[in-house]
């Protein structure tokens, strides 16, 4: 399958500028592994910004890869079939992790493996952001077994399936980088309680969020179904804000019922008809 990319390049440029900051982007790119995790592996997520040396790495670990066909289907912006999405995924589109590397970088290379193969396959467009036109990088070819690996990717398991994505050309961004970890701890809180994934940002691990509960509130579980046929499971519990320490005490918790789907956050907030910021006494729900 040849390496073409589908789409207009005015509308990928405009793609790449829906980004309201670098942690924004930057959580894309992490977030695009998550779907694809093989359950029963951990999946390890690192971030290294280096922008003396002017780079950016995202790899991971332990998902299920990519191979050939994967990237040739990943240029096809927009392609609702890429990468056989799955009911339990979060995304649908798949244009963000594209749009989120143009947003932080001109450059962009990528060395994958899918997971179970042997074949590495290695990807590089010097004008990613830039360009006005298409590009059709022609029949790819696997990586020769002679050219040196990245270091954290040589002597990987064959059943290890990875992507390592190298930006360079960084574009001039503010790097909030303490928004960013705040974003995942938040996000990924279940998931990194139960130890499913684990992330870091230049060697420091992500650790998730806190929600310490008060002594004077029992939680209360809740598990029920919907008329579909889905299982809601949660609790309801009052924060205790004044035992929250560490990287959680830094931002505010904000009251409300959070929504989570497959372990990952996708609604923070919600009051259910109350006007939550006038009732004090909603303001530890957790």
């Amino acid at each position: 399958m040849a390496w073409k990319e589908e789409l207009s390049r005015d509308i990928a440029r405009v793609l790449m500028e829906q980004y309201s900051s670098v942690a924004d982007a930057l959580f894309e790119l992490v977030d695009n592994p998550i779907d694809f995790r093989r359950r029963g592996r951990v999946l390890e997520i690192t971030v290294e910004i280096d922008r003396e040396r002017d780079l950016v790495v995202v790899e991971d670990h332990g998902g299920a890869g990519m191979d050939d066909k994967d990237i040739a289907r990943w240029l096809k912006w927009g392609d609702r079939s890429v990468r056989q999405i799955r009911a339990t995924d979060i995304g649908r589109w798949r244009v963000g992790g594209k749009a989120a590397a143009g947003y932080l970088a001109d450059r962009i290379e990528m060395y994958t493996k899918a997971a179970g193969r042997t074949e590495v396959w290695f990807f590089r467009d010097e004008d990613w952001a830039t360009r006005s036109a298409a590009a059709d990088w022609g029949e790819p070819a696997p990586l020769p077994r002679d050219v040196p690996l990245p270091r954290s990717l040589s002597g990987r398991p064959r059943e290890d399936g990875y992507v390592r994505i190298e930006l360079s050309g960084l574009r001039s961004r503010v790097y909030n980088i303490e928004d960013l970890r705040w974003h995942l701890s938040n996000t990924y809180r279940v998931l990194l309680e139960r130890g499913d994934i684990t992330i870091s940002i230049n060697g420091d691990g992500i650790e998730p969020l806190q929600l310490p509960r008060s002594s004077a509130f029992d939680d209360k579980s809740i598990e029920l179904r919907t008329p579909a046929g889905r299982r809601i499971r949660g609790w309801v519990g009052r924060l205790n804000r004044d035992a929250v320490v560490g990287p959680s005490a830094r931002r505010r918790i904000e009251g409300g019922i959070r929504c989570l789907y497959q372990g990952r956050l996708i609604g923070r907030a919600y009051y259910v008809g109350h006007a939550g910021e006038e009732k004090g006494s909603l303001a530890s729900l957790a």
